[in-house]
């Protein structure tokens, strides 16, 4: 399975200029063998392709990028590079939307424990009828599941606000070890309008009466 330093580049999630130049001064405080280290190892890594093209990258951007990653979750800069993980199947499966007695719920089911950390994407609520989507924002970390589900409706209404019924809401999901990203792997779901009895009735046909 693929996978990517630079999957912060990739995966929908602005950061601003100060914070990619914070994860690039670490460069200037490593030792020649620690810089050399890292300027080798980026031969191996290509960038993610930009009309067409891509390239290894050098060896300051694979350490901003691996290190933009671990500071996203808090994680404690890395002076060597790390090696690529083996990423197993993303543990999340699917979305459910629903609006119970303590209002509405979004949660993700989760098959398993992740290699390391899974990060969190959402878009905001779309009309039903809309695949595309470019936009994401990032939640959080993934919860931790309780009987196989991870609970995000506080993150994800705290960022967009709650779906409407008959929107679809899309969510990203990315696997992180060492500052390595898995490819997004992307699961939706639409909020369905429950019928009342009235919409119900009205369906139903009356009763042909017998000749």
């Amino acid at each position: 399975m693929r996978t990517s330093a630079c999957g912060a580049s990739k995966t929908p999630h602005r950061r601003s200029q100060a914070e990619f130049g914070d994860a690039s001064l670490g460069w200037n405080d490593l030792t020649d063998e620690q810089r050399d280290a890292w300027r080798e190892f980026g031969k191996t890594v290509l960038s993610h392709p930009r009309g067409g093209q891509c390239g290894p990258l050098s060896g300051q951007a694979l350490f901003t990028a691996i290190n933009r990653n671990q500071r996203l979750l808090g994680l404690p800069p890395l002076l060597w590079p790390p090696m690529r993980p083996a990423f197993p199947m993303n543990p999340v499966r699917a979305l459910a939307v629903n609006q119970g007695s303590g209002g509405i719920a979004l949660k993700l089911s989760v098959a398993g424990a992740p290699a390391g950390h899974v990060l969190v994407f959402a878009s905001r609520p779309y009309n039903a009828g809309r695949k595309y989507c470019d936009k994401f924002i990032y939640l959080g970390p993934l919860p931790a599941p309780v009987g196989g589900e991870s609970d995000i409706t506080e993150q994800y209404l705290k960022k967009h606000g709650p779906p409407w019924p008959g929107s679809r809401v899309i969510i990203l999901t990315v696997q992180q070890v060492d500052g390595w990203r898995d490819e997004p792997q992307r699961i939706e779901a639409v909020f369905q309008r429950k019928q009342g009895p009235a919409a119900s009735q009205k369906r139903r046909r009356a009763p042909v009466a017998a000749p």
